[in-house]
């Protein structure tokens, strides 16, 4: 009876968080992330992997520094004049799969509803593979839920949910492949599905090779099962970027410093602590001193968690503010339930060493349940107070303005601008310039040229652009509207010289 009314629980509750991410989930290509992946998906989806840069009438574009006139989320293609993403190909391949039955529209939604559903039923079938009860594995897949970036980035146009919840089905496959041989090939297969969506998630691989046991055969039918996909991947970045293993990703080298290491672990730690509890930390802790002991699935655990903890605690751009976890999404099961196996292993040698003693194996038992329950109020409160589902329909505005702006536009004007071009680039058809990448030679060469072409110039920005839009070009720049925060401005006489500093 208590079975089937955990059951009965678990579905509805599956069922109730579904209904929630559906019901906040943002499907507006924005900022860089959401209109890098929508854009992408939109080009998967037309059977494209880059587009033409849409042409300034009169501005030849190769006289311009690259990505002048390429949008945000995109950066400049292979070939000469065309824009292509920047972002991994794993995330826009499932909304481009998705959007065959749902539409481009909808489809961000479908994928993070599934993702979500598929992460949680993972944390709580992993639990219950590793041998906890069928209570304590509700309550790990329950934290991971609530967990306050588990939340905000549901709801968002971005890869770590789903990220996660490949990983976790890769880990799934290997532990499984103890007993299921076949099973490797399809943790191969989800581990390499996880670096399509991050290629970061490669950092897996070595607790990949601990739950298969370091068995040669189980490695080589793991590496055939992921193989077919990498070869996809590398053909596509070979496609896409002129190199077999290079990604979008540019420039990114010098924020990955062991300088950064010492401040980035105790940014996680005082983060983690916050919102799992202390306790879960220290019994992850322990869970750490049992794998240096020889204890098998806490190696897996603590070795999935501590080398991808370890790597983003070395990456600057993950070391400021909470939701920056959202790097250790992937890795957060394992240290949920690193806790939660290390709580069993405590309470089953407390039952040991006082079996006698009724009182004292209770208190044990208590205490580790009131661990458990710290991280599921800890987590429950700070997403409660923070609210981070809000966060997933705060893009909305985008498209609106792009609409808003191009009613008011002739057909042959040119945007300038840099937060709102992916969007203009998504739902627009109006060229754009990049004010960010213009130094004050090449932007007053752009503006002669422009009006030389009777292009007339216009500028859509955002709150977080005008300062310094103002900053670098001063000048006739005259306010025609605003909406929202975005404003809508017109370049009418000669930009005045930049300040110098």
């Amino acid at each position: 009876m208590q079975r089937a009314a955990l059951r009965a629980a678990s579905v509805t509750f599956l069922i109730a968080g579904a209904a929630f991410v559906a019901r906040f989930s943002g499907t507006a290509a924005g900022g860089a992330d959401s209109s890098g992946y929508l854009n992408s998906a939109r080009l998967l989806a037309d059977g494209r992997l880059s587009e033409p840069v849409r042409a300034v009438p009169g501005v030849p574009v190769a006289e311009y520094p690259p990505g002048a006139f390429v949008p945000l989320g995109m950066r400049p293609g292979v070939r000469p004049g065309t824009a292509a993403p920047t972002y991994p190909v794993g995330l826009p391949l499932h909304i481009a799969a998705a959007a065959l039955v749902v539409g481009l529209d909808r489809a961000p939604v479908v994928v993070n509803v599934l993702a979500w559903i598929a992460a949680v039923a993972l944390v709580y079938r992993l639990a219950r593979l590793l041998a906890l009860q069928r209570r304590p594995s509700a309550a790990a897949a329950l934290v991971f839920a609530v967990f306050p970036v588990t939340v905000l980035q549901s709801v968002r146009v971005m890869s770590d949910v789903l990220a996660a919840a490949w990983c976790l089905a890769a880990v799934f496959f290997a532990l499984r492949a103890r007993t299921r041989r076949r099973e490797a090939a399809a943790a191969g297969a989800c581990l390499a599905v996880a670096i399509l969506v991050r290629p970061t998630d490669v950092l897996l691989a070595p607790a990949l090779a601990i739950a298969l046991g370091g068995s040669p055969a189980l490695l080589a039918l793991a590496a055939a099962g992921g193989a077919p996909l990498l070869a996809a991947l590398g053909g596509y970045n070979l496609a896409e970027y002129g190199r077999l293993f290079t990604t979008g990703y540019t420039g990114i080298a010098p924020t990955i410093a062991l300088a950064n290491l010492p401040g980035g672990a105790l940014h996680f730690v005082r983060w983690l602590a916050t919102f799992l509890g202390p306790p879960a930390l220290a019994l992850f802790g322990y869970g750490a001193w049992r794998a240096f002991r020889g204890e098998r699935n806490q190696a897996v655990l603590v070795t999935w968690a501590g080398v991808m903890v370890g790597f983003y605690a070395l990456y600057e751009p993950s070391l400021a503010g909470w939701w920056r976890l959202r790097f250790l999404l992937p890795a957060l099961p394992a240290i949920v339930l690193g806790a939660v196996l290390a709580g069993r292993d405590l309470r089953d040698g407390a039952r040991r060493t006082w079996g006698a003693r009724p009182v004292l194996r209770r208190a044990a038992a208590s205490t580790l349940a009131a661990c458990l329950l710290w991280s599921l109020a800890a987590s429950a409160y700070w997403t409660l107070s923070r609210r981070p589902w809000e966060v997933g329909r705060s893009e909305e505005i985008y498209p609106r303005c792009v609409a808003w702006a191009e009613r008011r536009l002739p057909a042959n004007a040119a945007l300038v601008g840099m937060q709102t071009t992916g969007a203009v680039d998504f739902y627009g058809r109006l060229p754009v310039a990049r004010y960010d990448l213009l130094d004050e030679r090449a932007y007053r060469r752009f503006v002669a040229a422009a009006r030389a072409a009777g292009t007339p110039l216009f500028a859509l920005l955002f709150r977080n652009d005008r300062l310094e839009f103002d900053r670098r070009w001063p000048g006739e720049w005259v306010r025609l509207d605003g909406l929202g925060e975005a404003s809508l401005w017109e370049l009418r006489g000669a930009p005045a010289p930049s300040p110098r500093p």
